[in-house]
């Protein structure tokens, strides 16, 4: 049987979860039924060394995605692959306009990576972009979502055809996280806590914020409290800037991108997930997978299938609490996230 040939397309491979999903992809498909080629618009960044040495890299070292079309259509076109598969919104939107640039035979699935509801008011020209997601997506071939809550908003949001979509949960790779976690020396030897442990983009999304205003309570009755934020982002300085004024910068550690997540998260007492939207937080089901207790703060996007699914409906609040008291349970990864079930549902989609 011959082999499929599939392009992944990504902006870059610096650090985000979207990012992260496309390596795992790459990295597990089976290569006696696909031949894949990743395709980087922009730079490689800090995932690129995780990508499997078998994988054909393609780098149209472009500044942005609008300047990409050309290098683009040319790429695809010289990879000549059965099944075109991109993953972040305004990346989406693009290969869909160049769509009849390319071989009709092709197969068009876009993965989409967050809430439109949620996202959509806070770009620039919400009207436009809007437009643009009703006019454009329609014409993929498929829509990967990541919940089924984000299935119900794309159809309302853009008037989707919900047989066009299909929700596919993000892998966890518990083997690499077992070997990433063996032997590791703990962040927090020999600190007092307890140690909180939050991860992402230090973006208005993600909600760090609120962290710090609830900082100030929780230090009264936890004195050695320390919350580690992991990730870098534009709003790296306003947000110490902020737990300076709030008198907590000894209580919180901005410890920046870690190629190691796990070793935090394994070793942590509470990994918080604060952010105002989600599409599925992959950082939260690492957190399970490693052992960690979670709390969640209800956001639009899968957060709350992640917890129903573990039965951690109750660590799912509507705003951060005042007081922390560590009595939270914690469950095993399910298996409707583990790598090689959602390998073969992606297998599934790309053969046909």
């Amino acid at each position: 049987m011959r082999k499929k040939k599939v392009a992944f397309i990504v902006p870059t491979l610096d650090g985000g979860g979207a990012e992260r999903v496309i390596v795992t992809l790459l990295n597990h498909l089976s290569r006696d039924l696909f031949d894949p080629h990743l395709v980087i618009i922009n730079y490689g960044g800090k995932y690129e060394k995780d990508v499997s040495s078998d994988v054909i890299v393609h780098h149209l070292h472009c500044s942005r995605v609008r300047s990409s079309f050309i290098p683009l259509v040319r790429t695809i076109r010289a990879i000549q692959p059965d099944v075109v598969l991109s993953t972040i919104s305004y990346l989406n939107l693009a290969l869909l306009m160049i769509k009849p640039l390319l071989p009709k035979q092709m197969k068009f699935i876009i993965r989409e990576s967050n809430t439109p509801s949620a996202f959509l008011p806070t770009m620039s020209w919400p009207a436009l972009w809007k437009f643009l997601f009703r006019m454009f997506y329609r014409q993929a071939d498929l829509i990967i979502c990541q919940s089924d809550h984000m299935i119900e908003d794309m159809s309302a949001s853009f008037g989707l055809d919900k047989g066009n979509m299909l929700r596919i949960y993000n892998p966890v790779d518990i083997q690499k996280i077992s070997k990433l976690t063996a032997s590791v020396i703990n962040p927090f030897e020999g600190m007092r806590g307890p140690h909180i442990v939050c991860a992402g983009r230090l973006t208005h999304q993600k909600g760090f914020d609120r962290i710090i205003v609830k900082l100030v309570e929780w230090k009264k009755d936890n004195p050695d409290l320390k919350v580690w934020i992991l990730g870098e982002g534009e709003l790296k300085a306003s947000l110490q800037e902020q737990a300076k004024a709030a008198g907590v910068s000894d209580h919180i550690e901005f410890s920046g991108f870690q190629d190691n997540p796990y070793q935090w998260l394994s070793h942590a007492d509470l990994f918080i997930l604060c952010s105002r939207y989600e599409g599925l937080p992959n950082i939260m089901l690492e957190a399970i997978a490693c052992g960690c207790p979670v709390l969640a703060v209800e956001n639009p996007g899968g957060t709350h299938e992640i917890m129903q699914i573990h039965n951690l409906q109750g660590q799912y609040v509507s705003v951060l609490p005042d007081s922390l008291t560590f009595d939270y349970r914690k469950e095993p990864l399910s298996s409707s996230f583990m790598v090689d079930q959602i390998i073969k549902q992606y297998e599934k989609v790309l053969k046909y």
